[in-house]
């Protein structure tokens, strides 16, 4: 299957919503009705006001996204949504309201809510961060062939070259010490080259997250980068310190975890976030 990047506006963390919450506005009368009702099909759920009294997250706290908005919609009199799953056909992709849907019915809006007020799947958040490590590990490969081909400059003789195989066959024979040198420096960045090409094409995406009990695990998938998407035929699995495999994974992850936040360790991965990991 395929999962697409969802859109930078439905990428909020919980965390920085609860952090952001405006302490000091109470939601208006239609929202706090829309917000009680939708808490009798969503129990547990939590909210958080955007930008004013008329609009509010939707969230878990063990979460790392929050699942949308609800809005009152005071110009159309109705209750509205605004969820990521949402596709409403009679606007276009560019518009806001492709992403909502709405009723003047309470008790309508609430179904439409719960019903597209989804939980982000493993699959969209191994999305989110998929470009980032495809850029970053095409750099270093794109880097390390460079060097390749001004090594092969230097030498004089292409890769493909018969001038080329011969060098090679040749080996020590040949008496000249700085071609000699320029061989063995060329064999040496072509394994490195061959090593960075050869691992991480379809590495495992790792989510440090929290089940609802509040018990941490790694939700993992194993994926195929798409620039802006994700390819797998896997399903996730979920990994917790009983499980065979983690202690190996959680070693791995802790070396990302040391390194810079979108810089791809050849051959070990890339820390796409403070708590999602791709790995080699």
């Amino acid at each position: 299957m395929w999962a697409n990047k969802p859109k930078a506006e439905f990428t909020h963390r919980t965390k920085d919503v609860i952090a952001s919450q405006l302490s000091d506005i109470q939601p208006s009368k239609d929202l706090t009705k829309f917000q009680n009702e939708l808490r009798k099909k969503m129990h547990g759920v939590q909210f958080a006001l955007t930008l004013n009294d008329q609009r509010c997250w939707v969230y878990y706290p063990h979460e790392t996204f929050v699942r949308g908005e609800l809005y009152d919609y005071k110009s159309e009199n109705a209750y509205a949504v605004v969820s990521r799953t949402i596709e409403n056909g009679r606007y276009a992709s560019y518009s806001s309201q492709h992403y909502m849907q709405w009723s003047g019915k309470l008790a309508t809006a609430v179904k439409k809510a719960a019903a597209a007020l989804t939980p982000w799947s493993v699959y969209e958040m191994a999305a989110v961060h998929c470009r980032n490590y495809e850029a970053s590990r095409n750099e270093q490969v794109s880097e390390s062939d460079g060097k390749l081909k001004q090594l092969f400059r230097e030498l004089g003789a292409g890769r493909s070259t018969m001038a080329w195989r011969a060098l090679q066959s040749m080996g020590d024979l040949i008496p000249d010490l700085d071609v000699r040198s320029k061989i063995q420096d060329i064999t040496r960045q072509k394994e490195d080259l061959d090593s960075l090409t050869s691992v991480g094409a379809n590495p495992m995406f790792v989510h440090i997250c929290e089940d609802h009990r509040g018990n941490q695990r790694l939700a993992t998938l194993r994926v195929h980068t798409r620039y802006s998407a994700i390819e797998t035929d896997e399903q996730p699995q979920y990994l917790n310190e009983l499980s065979d495999g983690y202690s190996d994974l959680v070693g791995k992850v802790s070396v990302l975890n040391m390194a810079t936040v979108g810089e791809y360790v050849s051959g070990v991965g890339m820390k796409a976030a403070e708590d999602m990991f791709y790995v080699c």
